[in-house]
């Protein structure tokens, strides 16, 4: 028998012996319960002590990630090893986040760190010159507004971040179109003035339907307004990897900011794809939010289980979803600036966890991910437990009930 297998078992056990107890038992049983099942990083507080476990459960966890592959699929992750067996692609929306002078990150033998860099400061510039009022449109009037054009992870990221970091806006109105129904677009571009929005269009490859239709209708927008064809180019940018598409659309390659392979588009908002958040609140703010995502990357990284936020979150979500059998979870933001991250939080764990296959194609025996509408996941791109998350005050808190 395998040592995972022995784990697994022990934990099965432990949830027969266990599931008479009630939380409340538990407190009053144990003082200092929240002291013990609480942790905190840079202001952020990660209370897991309202949950139907014990110490001795939370060691029964430990011992199953221990017995897993998750230490080595960690360690091949930050070395750029090709862990998206699928896509045959690394993994490395964690690399985004690093400084510019962290040691080297390989993939297929290229330091990938100075490209990541190029582009955040190409498309931080590219920001910078709307805010400042530097780019003007076709008419010499500064930009007003700005209208972000993807779908999926090149949405849902961005538009969560602007408007929970809306206390820190700069001076353009962001605007976000997703959806292939043109009274989406319409209904965004009524107040607009053609003369004064710039488009972003995220595509990685500059040919995703959804994504195109709205281009394309924005292009028609402009046009309709009487204003130059030779002027589209002050109107327009790209977040792709196909430079020759977006420049056939009118795009000038300055305006075409890259996408990354070994990127997921769920976990893309710390890329490039990030551009309308960099217009939004500007390259301080932004800066500040890759060295926050970087900070939690080094916590996962280098914490012991046991104290590890995402891992811990991980290993309870399985509690629940394997042992106790209650396979749905919820995301409840108390501050409604961040009523979107549910919805972005339901793409992240979904897609990375809503597999029937395990990575060498057989069936999963188990079940791999909690059914909800508003998922949970970390920075680090680990599932989230029922849990407490709260931070500065304003922050989500997750639960579920005792």
């Amino acid at each position: 028998m395998t040592a995972f297998t022995e784990a697994w078992q022990a934990l099965e056990q432990h949830r027969l012996d266990t599931q008479h107890i009630h939380l409340r038992d538990r407190f009053a049983a144990e003082p200092d319960r929240f002291g013990n099942m609480h942790e905190t990083l840079d202001g952020l507080l990660f209370d897991y002590s309202k949950n139907r476990l014990g110490e001795d459960t939370l060691q029964l966890l430990c011992r199953l990630a221990e017995a897993s592959p998750l230490a080595g699929q960690m360690h091949a992750m930050q070395n750029g090893e090709k862990i998206n067996l699928s896509e045959h692609r690394a993994v490395l929306h964690t690399a985004l986040r690093l400084p510019p002078d962290a040691a080297p990150v390989y993939v297929d033998g290229e330091n990938i760190l100075p490209k990541i860099h190029r582009e955040l400061d190409r498309a931080l510039a590219f920001a910078e010159s709307l805010n400042n009022g530097s780019h003007r449109g076709i008419t010499d009037k500064p930009i007003t507004d700005f209208v972000h054009i993807g779908i999926g992870g090149s949405d849902l990221g961005p538009r969560m971040c602007v408007e929970a970091l809306k206390a820190y806006r700069q001076n353009i109105r962001v605007h976000f179109v997703s959806n292939s129904d043109d009274a989406d677009i319409s209904r965004t571009l009524a107040h607009l003035k053609p003369e004064t929005t710039v488009f972003s269009i995220a595509s990685k490859s500059f040919r995703t339907p959804e994504t195109l239709l709205n281009a394309y209708a924005a292009r028609a927008w402009y046009r309709d307004a009487g204003l130059p064809e030779s002027g589209i180019y002050r109107h327009f940018c790209a977040i792709s990897s196909d430079v020759a598409a977006a420049r056939n659309f009118g795009i000038a390659p300055d305006n075409v900011f890259a996408m990354f392979d070994w990127v997921g588009g769920r976990y893309s908002v710390w890329s490039t794809i990030g551009l309308p958040v960099m217009v939004a609140v500007g390259a301080d703010r932004f800066r500040e939010l890759l060295a926050g995502a970087h900070a939690m990357d080094t916590h996962f990284f280098q914490t012991p289980y046991r104290r590890n936020i995402p891992v811990l979150m991980a290993l309870i979500s399985i509690w629940y979803n394997n042992f106790q059998h209650a396979d749905g979870q919820t995301a409840v933001p108390y501050s409604h600036n961040l009523r979107h991250l549910p919805s972005w939080l339901n793409q992240l764990d979904m897609e990375s966890l809503g597999k029937n296959r395990t990575a060498d194609g057989h069936p999963v025996p188990t079940p791999q991910a909690a059914s909800s509408s508003a998922k949970k996941a970390s920075t680090a791109s680990m599932p989230i437990s029922n849990s407490s998350t709260k931070a500065h005050g304003s922050s989500p808190a997750t639960s579920s009930s005792p």
